[in-house]
C-alpha cells in the first residue's frame, strides 16, 4: 500500500488521556507511540486512537517511537477536537518518519483548537532492506498498516 498522500482525519472532540500504554494486552511484540483515550468511558464515537510499531530491531536500523508536546497540558486530562494521521517525513534516503498530529486545547480557557502535540514512529538509520509494520488502530480495530 502507498502510504503517500493518503492523510486520514479522526474527529474526537472529548476530553482524552494521552499515553504510550498497551491497552491490547494481547499483543506483546509492538512499541506504542502515542496512545489517545477517551476519558469519561462512552461508547459513541470516538474511543480510542493508538499509533504503533512491530518491535523488531533489525540488523543496523534504529526504531524511535514517542510523542511531542508542542504545548504544556495536563496528559491525563485534556480536550483533543482531531487526529490527523499518515503523514511522512523523508529526511534522507535513510531517514523516513511518519507522524501523527494531535489538535486541541491545551487548557479550558483556549478559544480555538491547535496543535498540541505529535506522534512519530522513525527509522533513523533504515538500510534500505527491511521495513516495519505501523499500526494505527481505532477504536479497538486496526484501521491502518503499512510498511516503513
Amino acid at each position: 500500500m502507498n502510504m503517500k498522500n493518503k492523510k486520514r482525519t479522526i474527529k474526537v472532540n472529548k476530553i482524552c488521556e494521552i499515553n504510550q500504554d498497551n491497552i491490547a494486552l494481547s499483543v506483546e511484540n509492538r512499541r506504542i507511540a502515542i496512545n489517545v483515550v477517551q476519558k469519561v468511558k462512552d461508547e459513541k464515537g470516538f474511543i480510542n486512537y493508538c499509533l504503533a510499531v512491530d518491535d523488531e530491531q533489525i540488523c543496523c536500523e534504529e526504531i524511535s517511537v514517542g510523542y511531542r508536546k508542542f504545548v504544556d497540558f495536563d496528559e491525563n486530562n485534556v480536550y483533543i477536537s482531531k487526529i490527523v494521521s499518515n503523514i511522512i517525513e523523508e529526511e534522507s534516503y535513510h531517514s523516513l518518519s511518519y507522524i501523527c498530529k494531535i489538535y486541541g486545547k491545551a487548557k479550558k480557557t483556549d478559544f480555538f483548537n491547535k496543535l498540541i502535540a505529535i506522534g512519530f514512529v522513525n527509522n533513523t538509520a533504515n538500510a534500505g532492506w527491511y521495513s516495519h509494520t505501523i499500526y494505527e488502530c481505532e477504536n479497538g480495530k486496526i484501521v491502518y498498516e503499512s510498511e516503513l
